[in-house]
């Protein structure tokens, strides 16, 4: 049995105890030969960005309120929020944007999912920092999306879901918030507001997190995967 995170193969080792031996962990891979290194200019307009589906269960909403929070002092924050909105395609629907929409005071610029992941690089490559602060406690199995951002060398914000452990070390690579607390926001917000006043701290992490995405290439990964496939068919003939 092979699973693409820790989260995954804690839970698959609880389902089936008399086969623990049996799983391993594969993480997903990302391209890496898209998802590589761009530089980021520092201007006075700052862009936090998320890249999904817009859906209740990815804690958009926490995100809203402590960005709204620091445009208080920061007037010139841009939020953008790439991805599928509509209930048939897995987002939250009309509804849900809405109520995002009045929480920022309108202040959201809205992107069409992307399917070109060359786009999709491209897009992610305008952002500052990137900010993934999903709550789906088991609605994630591994997080690609913010590891393509670590690829193109952005400091990325997750929320402290067990799977991004696999790739994400705080304060190392990336930044790990605690969406459990009832202080999510403000713990949110003084992050973000960390990474605004220190520019260089944002380019430092985000070198860091370009690096660390460099084990999660298609090669690296398939080579995981055949390494397993040997071991098979030596066991097993």
């Amino acid at each position: 049995f092979c699973c693409v995170s820790t989260a995954v193969e804690r839970a698959l080792k609880r389902q089936l105890p008399d086969k623990k031996d049996k799983i391993i962990v594969i993480n997903n891979p990302i391209d890496t030969g898209i998802y590589t290194y761009r530089e980021k200019e520092t201007t006075a307009d700052l862009i936090i960005m998320y890249h999904g589906r817009i859906h209740p269960e990815k804690g958009l909403d926490i995100l809203v309120l402590a960005v709204g929070a620091l445009r208080v002092k920061y007037p010139r924050i841009n939020l953008v929020f790439v991805g599928v909105r509509d209930i048939a395609n897995g987002g939250g629907g009309e509804q849900y944007v809405r109520q995002l929409e009045k929480m920022a005071q309108g202040r959201i610029t809205w992107v069409d999912p992307i399917s070109d992941p060359l786009l999709l690089a491209e897009t992610i490559a305008s952002c500052d920092i990137y900010c993934y602060p999903s709550i789906a406690e088991k609605g994630e199995t591994f997080g690609v999306a913010p590891l393509e951002a670590m690829g193109i060398g952005r400091p990325v914000i997750v929320s402290a879901l067990d799977c991004f452990k696999d790739f994400i070390e705080d304060r190392v690579n990336g930044f790990v918030f605690n969406h459990r607390s009832p202080d999510a926001v403000k713990d949110l917000e003084l992050l973000i507001e960390q990474l605004i006043e220190h520019p260089d701290w944002r380019k430092e992490i985000g070198l860091e997190a370009f690096r660390s995405s460099r084990k999660f290439s298609n090669k690296h990964i398939a080579d995981q995967y055949l390494s397993e496939f040997k071991i098979l068919l030596n066991n097993h003939g």
